[in-house]
């Protein structure tokens, strides 16, 4: 999409995994994705162990921080609670 100069907007769903960095959040930017859901299980780090769910809480927290802080918005939802979500704007 950058390479192509095409300016769209989307938004998408991703699994919470704590393989993002700034320069790929920065470039879903670019791309122009505005907003991302993340499914998380849970914000105890014991039960996501025991799911085995390969992330902690800490990384939940920068995964989200590194997306918002690229202007992109968030939302994450846990199984026992309603849906958070968080923009800049």
């Amino acid at each position: 999409l950058v390479e192509r100069g095409l300016h769209i907007k989307w938004s998408t769903d991703l699994r919470m995994e704590d393989v993002y960095s700034r320069d790929q959040t920065d470039l879903l930017y670019q791309s122009g994705l505005v907003s991302v859901a993340f499914g998380v299980e849970s914000a105890s780090d014991r039960l996501l162990q025991r799911m085995s769910k390969g992330i902690s809480v800490g990384a939940i927290d920068r995964v989200n921080r590194l997306f918002f802080e690229s202007g992109i918005a968030t939302c994450w939802s846990r199984s026992d609670q309603q849906g958070r979500c968080r923009s800049k704007t």
